[in-house]
């Protein structure tokens, strides 16, 4: 009797410990999947069905110059052999995935300008990536920004313009170089720039005309120019075709936006007589340039018998009005994309003083 009963126990104690070996612990976890309890000889097959799901349904959002792309994680491997081997019964241990970075690269190929995509921390790209999948989170979001190697050493100067300045403009004494910051995402104010500075009306012309010259050639968006609208002095005004006139008590500024995620800089340099102004910053994909169209406007002669006998004739000069429009190259072909501003100059005609 007493055999039988030891048998009994005998018998009951094989069976629980075989349980004990064929199931994990109840705090068994994978990553963010709980195995306890769950059979080891149906482990595998649960681990691999809902990683390989995770990794499927993963999204990739990435974020440049305002525009957000999504990707699948088509690049990234489970490896079930790896986790098996690695769980610590009744503890937490890792999934093991294996990626190939240049499947990664070949989603960014496609999106990215060629300077961005070239630099790139893809291993740090890979590794967020990596990270979050074995985290079972159901995707990342990323700022390209974040991940470009040295910035400065991407910048060159795009755009540069000369003015040339008489003796009497007095600006050169202003500053011997400035650097002016066109901040990312965001717009760019003369007049709020230039707010602390004690220049006069002559000399922040002067300097807008010399910064709207080196933009035109740019993506910069939503320019805010008043167009300009003036008679000439006399017949020896000359007119530069960039001319830009801001004025704070009439509300009168120059300002555009800078749609990228990364900053210009304008730095403004004397150089004997004359200002240099020049775009410094990471290059632009498309290729822009500006064409002006100007127009004459022909002036008012006086009849002779509408002058007086012994009157001084004041002679006057033709205006005229010029209209600046940036256009896009693609494979050689001129594509106008919009007019940036028009200046009129208006027309003097003749008169006389007694």
């Amino acid at each position: 009797m007493f055999a039988y009963i030891f048998t009994l126990i005998g018998a009951f104690v094989v069976i629980s410990l075989n349980l004990f070996v064929n199931e994990y612990k109840q705090n068994t976890i994978v990553s963010d999947i709980y195995i306890g309890s769950t059979s080891k000889a149906n482990v595998n097959n649960y681990l691999s069905q809902t990683v390989n799901s995770n990794i499927d349904q993963f999204v990739i959002s990435y974020t440049f110059n305002n525009n957000t792309y999504q990707s699948s994680a088509n690049f990234v491997e489970y490896d079930s052999l790896k986790t098996v081997e690695n769980i610590i019964n009744g503890e937490k241990s890792d999934v093991y995935v294996k990626s190939d970075i240049s499947m990664l690269k070949e989603q960014f190929k496609r999106k990215l300008p060629k300077i961005i995509f070239d630099n790139i921390d893809y291993e740090a790209l890979n590794e967020l990536i990596v990270t979050n999948i074995i985290n079972m989170y159901p995707g990342v979001d990323i700022y390209i920004m974040d991940y470009l190697f040295d910035f400065d050493q991407l910048t060159e100067v795009i755009n540069s313009f000369t003015y040339y300045t008489t003796s009497t403009t007095d600006i050169l004494n202003i500053f011997d170089e400035k650097s002016i910051i066109i901040e990312p995402n965001s717009r760019f104010s003369l007049l709020n720039t230039f707010n602390n500075l004690i220049i006069t009306n002559e000399q922040i012309n002067i300097i807008a005309t010399g910064i709207n010259a080196v933009v035109l050639n740019t993506n910069f968006t939503s320019f805010d120019k008043a167009n300009h609208r003036v008679s000439y002095i006399n017949i020896d005004s000359t007119i530069g075709k960039y001319d830009t006139y801001v004025n704070s008590a009439q509300n009168r500024d120059f300002s555009f936006y800078n749609p990228y995620d990364y900053p210009y800089e304008i730095v403004i340099s004397n150089v004997g007589d004359n200002l240099i102004f020049k775009l410094i910053g990471i290059p632009f994909e498309t290729e822009y340039i500006h064409k002006l169209k100007t127009t004459e406007i022909e002036h008012v002669k006086l009849n002779q018998d509408e002058i007086p006998v012994g009157a001084t004739i004041i002679y006057g000069s033709d205006g005229i009005i010029i209209e600046v429009s940036r256009y896009i190259v693609n494979d050689g072909i001129e594509i106008k994309d919009e007019v940036l501003y028009v200046n009129y100059f208006g027309p003097v005609d003749e008169s006389y003083e007694d």
